[in-house]
């Protein structure tokens, strides 16, 4: 009986300790099945601004990804005190054109939506690298994430690029 007690606690450590190593993807991405393939969604995210000091704090950002493409939508959400024109985007030694997808303002702030491709093998580049990338703006703001914060994100993409690479065997 004893045994059995002491086998039965080791397993559930065992269980808890896998558990902690474990990445919890639940709020991480979204996938939905398409006629044309798999959809992912990475949820939104937000950097903190490195660089310059015409635009708010905070820039969002996420994607969107059709399984066995060879392309990546992401898309960014800006705010400003003024309409802010940027339209390119230095990410990951790139440089990509960013499309505006609208502009609003509540009275205070303007908030700038928009859009870039990049190539699925820099996405995963990007977040492959030790360094935390920076979101580099053409107006010459720039964005990024704390040491820490990039090593806990860079876990989340990791495990989320596994699960998309076992999905398209």
């Amino acid at each position: 009986m004893r045994a059995l007690r002491l086998a039965i606690v080791l397993l559930a450590l065992s269980l808890l300790a896998g558990r902690a190593r474990a990445v919890d993807m639940g709020d991480f991405y979204r996938s939905a099945r398409t006629k044309d393939g798999l959809l992912y969604f990475v949820m939104q995210r937000k950097m903190e601004r490195a660089s310059g000091d015409e635009v708010g704090s905070k820039l969002l950002y996420d994607y969107t990804y059709l399984g066995g493409a060879d392309s990546v939508r992401l898309l960014l959400t800006l705010k400003s005190r003024a309409p802010y024109r940027v339209d390119t985007l230095r990410v990951g030694g790139q440089v990509l054109p960013l499309n505006t997808v609208f502009k609003e303002t509540d009275g205070k702030w303007w908030t700038s939506r928009m859009e870039a491709w990049l190539e699925y093998e820099a996405w995963e580049r990007i977040y492959g690298g030790e360094q935390a990338a920076v979101f580099s703006l053409g107006g010459g703001v720039s964005y990024s994430l704390s040491a820490r914060k990039w090593r806990k994100l860079r876990r989340y993409y990791g495990s989320f690029f596994e699960v998309v690479r076992l999905n398209e065997q």
